[in-house]
């Protein structure tokens, strides 16, 4: 790894653990074993590095998501992934002793840079109609009832794992959902299943 994506990485942890206003220079610099020059040597300033921080943690999760739905074998494999990617939070190295904080991250980035909330807009975008043309191929195939509508479901797994994501946050691993998860998107795939 090169010493710039280096720095990101090191960044990303940073921001997560204690949010954009607590992460200074000094402390990247120290947390990368790099003088504060060497930092300037890549980046013009904090907000930089914060914004390709942000790119870094939507990259990965774009990665590991491409690589989920490689190995899913069915619509309901497939739904599955998107209904419960917080395992992404948990297994990505980066990510897994702060995903708790991810929401932090993106609302820094929202209210530092008002333009983030257009590429989280477009990355919403992006996902939504990956989902629906997904679900309209399972129609198709008579996997999945045509009188679902595919940008209704789609929105629903979006807001249900929002929903989950957000209670665990909450939780901090005192009480597990796991099982209601199971239960709720089993009730939801019993629905839509033909």
């Amino acid at each position: 790894m090169n010493t710039k994506k280096y720095i990101i990485q090191e960044a990303l942890k940073l921001f997560l653990q204690n949010g954009y206003d607590k992460t200074s220079i000094n402390l990247i610099a120290k947390e990368c074993e790099l003088t504060k020059g060497a930092l300037y040597h890549h980046f013009k300033n904090k907000d930089e590095i914060f914004i390709f921080s942000i790119d870094l943690f939507y990259e990965k999760l774009d990665s590991w998501l491409k690589q989920r739905v490689k190995k899913s074998s069915s619509i309901k494999d497939f739904l599955w992934i998107f209904f419960d990617y917080s395992e992404y939070f948990i297994e990505n190295p980066v990510t897994k002793n702060y995903h708790q904080n991810s929401y932090r991250l993106i609302f820094d980035g929202i209210k530092i840079f008002p333009e983030m909330r257009q590429m989280l807009v477009d990355k919403f975008k992006k996902y939504d109609t990956f989902i629906q043309n997904k679900i309209i191929k399972a129609q198709k195939e008579k996997f999945i009832k045509t009188d679902i509508d595919p940008e209704t479901l789609s929105t629903e797994v979006f807001v249900m794992f929002e929903g989950f994501l957000l209670l665990e946050i909450a939780f901090n691993n005192n009480f597990s959902l796991e099982n209601r998860k199971i239960k709720i998107f089993n009730n939801l795939w019993n629905k839509i299943k033909i």
